[in-house]
């Protein structure tokens, strides 16, 4: 990450290359960002402000959307797919794939058409296939469609971004969205998106990261959670809740689940000017039985949401 935000970096405002940046307001409520000065950190010189109107967090300026795309079809990002996600397909696909059909949509919809928006190599629509679902996805690397389609052999995957038109009004009983609102530069239209395309009474379960974590309670702004150039907003549970309710959609359940003590290893691991690890050691020993009182408090990692289409 540090090497591929150099490429941001030159002799404009906040130390970043004008040409390959740009100032954004937040994409929740339209505040404009405030002066450089009132920045909550700066991270690689890439300051994050906490929006006066409504509460997101994001960074101003950014990378150029045009730098963002390219992330996912040849940077880091999209070397992930064959160092980490394919390596752990198997592992994903029998626990935290199989609690999402199982534990999460089974209950509210026993069966019927899922699109899973940006789903990656389609190793969760896989286990939604063999569970009965009629599954479709939509996926921006060319790669993962293709490995998705010819390797797992799963129909209707194809290459693209959601729009207003990928789909048929009222089509789907279920549209997933794992970890993809920090992601995209307009969440408020996709969503909008996501609305038409959903059956009236039908389901649509979000996932991002929490904010208010214990996670980023201890490691703040060194939390591998802010990468501009990946993650370009960042949402509390209100603010999560209220983009949903700006598309129309019907809230259900908003919470929080674990604490991946892995991230905070992490990040103590790779700043050890900050960090003494042995400061750090009875609540390396103690993650696994902190586990449901974080999740009490609110403050996991996972942020979840589940949400409908007024039926």
């Amino acid at each position: 990450m540090r090497s591929d935000l150099g490429f941001y970096w030159g002799d404009g405002p906040q130390g970043l290359d004008s040409t390959k940046v740009e100032a954004v307001a937040c994409s929740l409520c339209g505040e404009p960002p405030p002066p450089s000065e009132r920045a909550v950190f700066t991270k690689l010189r890439f300051p994050y402000f906490l929006c006066p109107g409504c509460g997101l967090v994001y960074p101003s300026p950014r990378p150029r959307s045009e730098y963002l795309d390219k992330q996912y079809k040849e940077g880091r990002f999209a070397s992930s797919f064959t160092d980490i996600y394919l390596p752990s397909a198997p592992y994903r696909m029998a626990t935290i794939f199989s609690e999402r059909v199982e534990e999460i949509i089974r209950p509210r919809v026993p069966g019927g058409r899922l699109l899973d928006i940006g789903c990656s190599s389609g190793h969760f629509l896989k286990v939604a296939h063999d569970g009965g679902y009629e599954v479709y996805g939509i996926e921006p690397n060319p790669d993962m469609v293709e490995f998705a389609s010819g390797e797992l052999g799963l129909p209707n995957i194809r290459a693209g971004v959601m729009s207003d038109d990928a789909y048929p009004a009222d089509y789907f009983d279920v549209v997933t969205l794992w970890d993809v609102l920090e992601h995209v530069p307009d969440p408020g239209s996709l969503l909008v998106s996501v609305k038409k395309v959903l059956k009236p009474g039908g389901w649509v379960f979000a996932y991002t990261e929490n904010l208010e974590s214990f996670n980023y309670f201890i490691t703040g702004a060194d939390s591998e959670m802010f990468a501009p150039d990946v993650h370009i907003r960042h949402y509390t549970p209100a603010t999560f809740r209220r983009e949903f309710e700006k598309a129309g959609l019907s809230v259900s359940e908003v919470m929080t689940k674990g604490l991946d003590i892995q991230h905070i290893e992490t990040t103590v691991k790779l700043n050890p000017d900050r960090y003494r690890r042995e400061d750090f050691t009875a609540l390396f020993e103690a993650a696994e039985s902190m586990q449901n009182f974080i999740n009490a408090c609110g403050k996991g990692d996972n942020l979840r949401l589940f949400a409908r289409k007024a039926g």
